[in-house]
């Protein structure tokens, strides 16, 4: 990528970019040419640069990148595959290219090709945006074309407005759901792969490996022998887990969530916002679906419903990953 020049912006709000129209050309042109670019936006009148990143993965480019004062806006260019939600039986993933913008502003926009045997299959159930049959006169297969006019989400997304010092979305309400999924993650793993699978069979065995009660450390002096003897107290301890250690206090202290992603958020704290940190960290871990459906296979049935109690009472349920419900101590076995 050529070295941008010096661009001197007036002060206040900065300027609104036809990101819808930046996005629809770059997808135009580098569709099927590159298979991941990192996408700058200099200059008056604005244009967009590309720089190869040959097949690596966006974020090693992104995490912890801090874009020039003269980049009016950030995005990328890459390959990747697409699942429904709710797929049909026997559905595959279908190949799609995303091209995505976002600007100092925080506006974004993107345009999401969708590959297949055919061609012109129209708009792609589920997906919102706008779709398009391909255009005349282009031979590849692609089966959809979906502009949407929104920042683009997730991680990646997450990466490039940091990398402008834009705040992202914010966290789940509290950190309840983390020590959920930590400890039916030790749950699970800990019924399949020990010599001895049946000592699982009792609730005090699957309690024992709640983060509370091994790491009673983690709540100080207000660590209560007693949570272990009910799904409520148990409930209750999960509770002032998510008080005692918030997003922002896990972000200072990344260390504590033993997990892969702790050492790039040790390097990287700074840099991420509570928001960015928390889907990091989350990412790292199983879903609460996916462990729902695991623990089912492995736990006997009143054991696993004394487990969807401690779920229920920090207001989750096996369906769902974000907070429907906010919860209280004070709400925990009434």
């Amino acid at each position: 990528m050529p070295r941008p020049r010096p661009l001197h912006l007036p002060s206040g709000r900065p300027p609104r970019l036809p990101l819808h129209q930046m996005a629809a050309e770059v997808s135009a042109t580098l569709d099927g040419h590159e298979p991941t670019t990192l996408l700058r936006v200099t200059g008056c009148p604005p244009k967009v640069g590309y720089l190869s990143l040959d097949g690596e993965h966006p974020l090693d480019t992104l995490l912890g990148f801090t874009a020039p004062h003269d980049w009016l806006g950030i995005g990328v260019h890459c390959v990747g595959s697409a699942l429904l939600l709710d797929p049909p039986p026997g559905s595959e993933p279908r190949a799609v290219t995303i091209t995505a913008l976002v600007d100092r502003s925080n506006q974004g926009a993107g345009v999401l090709r969708y590959h297949s045997s055919g061609r012109g299959a129209g708009p792609v159930d589920g997906v919102p945006g706008r779709g398009h049959d391909p255009p005349e006169g282009d031979d590849r297969e692609v089966a959809a074309i979906v502009h949407y006019d929104e920042p683009p989400e997730g991680v990646v997304g997450d990466a490039c407005r940091r990398a402008l010092g834009l705040p992202t979305p914010p966290p789940p309400f509290s950190t309840a759901e983390l020590w959920l999924r930590l400890w039916l993650d030790e749950v699970v793993e800990a019924a399949l792969f020990q010599e001895r699978p049946d000592r699982y069979d009792s609730w005090e065995a699957v309690a024992a490996l709640h983060p509370a009660v091994c790491h009673p450390w983690l709540l100080g002096s207000s660590a209560n022998s007693g949570w272990l003897g009910d799904p409520h107290g148990l409930a209750e301890a999960t509770l002032a887990l998510a008080e005692r250690w918030s997003w922002p206090r896990l972000r200072r202290e990344p260390e504590v969530v033993a997990l892969g992603v702790a050492q790039a958020c040790r390097r990287l704290a700074g840099w991420m916002d509570d928001g960015m940190f928390a889907r990091a960290v989350l990412d790292e871990v199983a879903s609460l679906p996916w462990l729902g459906r695991s623990a089912a296979a492995v736990l006997p049935p009143p054991v696993l419903e004394d487990v969807n109690t401690v779920i229920r009472a920090n207001g989750l349920d096996w369906s769902r990953c974000a907070h429907p419900a906010r919860a209280t101590r004070e709400g925990v076995g009434q």
